[in-house]
C-alpha cells in the first residue's frame, strides 16, 4: 500500500433523498480512506428559475440560498464525519454545470444518486446521469436508495466486485481499482468473468458437462489473465470467479452473495457477449443492483 493521497469527489445535490445517499456513501468511504474531500454541486436550471411573480413583481432570490437549502442534509452528513467539503451553486443546465465542475475542479470521481427530485427527476438511467457518463472522462459511481426487498446491511464498501471480459475497457476498471490500492485504500477484489452459456444443442450436438466446464474455464481464465496480473502487481487481495449465465443477473447475484459493497465495471465490453456499459448489461446492472455501481470509461 502507498501513502494516502487526497481524493476529491464531485457530488451533485438537489435536496432529494437519493442525492443525500450519495453524500452518505462518500462519508462512509472516507472512514477507511480519510484523505478525501467533496465538492457539492447544485444546478438551478435557468429556464425555470423564477424572477417575477405572476403580477410582475420582481422576486429577490439568491441562487446561493437555494443551493444551501438543497445541500443541507448532504452537508450535515459530511460534517458529521469531519469530511472537508465546499459547495458550488450555479445557474444553468444541470448537465453542463456538472460536466464543467468535473473538468475544472480537479475531481477524481463523480458520485450521483440514482434519482433526483423535480427538475432532476431520474438522475441515473435518466437523461442527466446518462449524459454525464458520456460527457466526462472520470469514473461515475451511481448510488441507490435501499431496496424495499433489501433485508441485510450493505456489504463491505471496500470489497469490490470487478467484472472483466478481457477487453481494454474492462482493464480500465481494473486500473481504477489498482490506483485505489496504490493510493492506500484497503480494497479486496472479487474478480469475475461471466461466460455466456453454451446452447443446449449446438450444431446438433449437446456438449457433456465436462466439455462445458472446460469451455467455461478456458474462456474465463483467458479473460481474467491480464486483470489478475495487473492487480497482483500492486498487491491487491483478490479472488477469481468464472460463472456461466446472464451477465447482468450474475454480476448482481455474485455481488450480493460475496457481500460486496460496490460493483466496478468498464464502459464497454467485447461485442454482444459483454457490452458492459452503455449497452444492455451495464444498464441492467444499474437497475438491478442495490449497491453502488462504478462505471469507468
Amino acid at each position: 500500500m502507498g501513502t494516502l493521497k487526497p481524493r476529491t469527489f464531485l457530488i451533485p445535490v438537489d435536496g432529494s433523498f437519493q442525492a443525500d445517499r450519495a453524500a452518505e456513501y462518500v462519508a462512509r468511504y472516507a472512514e477507511a480512506f480519510p484523505a478525501c474531500e467533496a465538492v457539492l454541486i447544485n444546478a438551478q436550471p435557468a429556464e425555470t428559475f423564477p424572477t417575477r411573480t405572476p403580477d410582475g413583481k420582481e422576486i429577490l432570490v439568491e441562487v446561493d440560498d437555494l443551493g444551501s437549502k438543497a445541500s443541507a442534509a448532504a452537508r450535515t452528513l459530511l460534517s458529521a464525519r469531519h469530511l472537508k467539503y465546499r459547495l458550488i451553486t450555479e445557474l444553468g443546465n444541470p448537465v453542463e454545470v456538472i460536466a464543467d465542475a468535473a473538468r475544472n475542479e480537479e475531481i477524481d470521481e463523480v458520485v450521483m444518486g440514482s434519482r433526483g427530485s423535480g427538475r432532476w427527476e431520474s438522475l441515473i438511467v435518466g437523461s442527466v446521469t446518462h449524459k454525464i457518463i458520456h460527457r466526462v472522462s472520470l469514473p461515475v459511481t451511481v448510488v441507490h436508495g435501499p431496496s424495499p426487498m433489501q433485508k441485510a446491511a450493505p456489504g463491505d464498501l471496500h470489497r469490490l466486485l470487478v467484472a472483466v471480459d478481457g477487453s481494454k475497457h474492462a482493464l480500465r476498471a481494473v486500473e481504477y481499482v489498482r490506483k485505489l490500492c496504490v493510493a492506500g485504500l484497503p480494497v479486496h477484489v472479487e474478480l469475475i468473468n461471466i461466460v455466456l452459456p453454451i446452447p443446449e444443442s449446438y450444431a446438433g450436438i449437446s456438449p457433456s458437462a465436462d466439455q462445458s466446464d472446460n469451455y467455461y474455464r478456458s474462456h474465463g481464465e483467458l479473460a481474467l489473465q491480464n486483470a489478475s496480473e495487473a492487480l497482483g502487481s500492486v498487491g491487491v487481495a483478490f479472488r477469481t470467479h468464472i460463472v456461466a449465465g446472464d451477465p447482468a443477473e450474475k454480476i448482481v447475484e455474485l455481488a450480493e452473495g460475496l457481500e460486496c459493497g460496490r460493483i466496478v465495471m468498464g464502459t464497454r465490453g467485447l461485442g454482444s457477449a459483454a457490452g458492459l456499459l452503455l449497452g444492455s448489461v451495464a444498464h441492467r446492472v444499474v437497475h438491478l443492483a442495490d449497491i453502488p455501481v462504478t462505471l469507468v470509461r
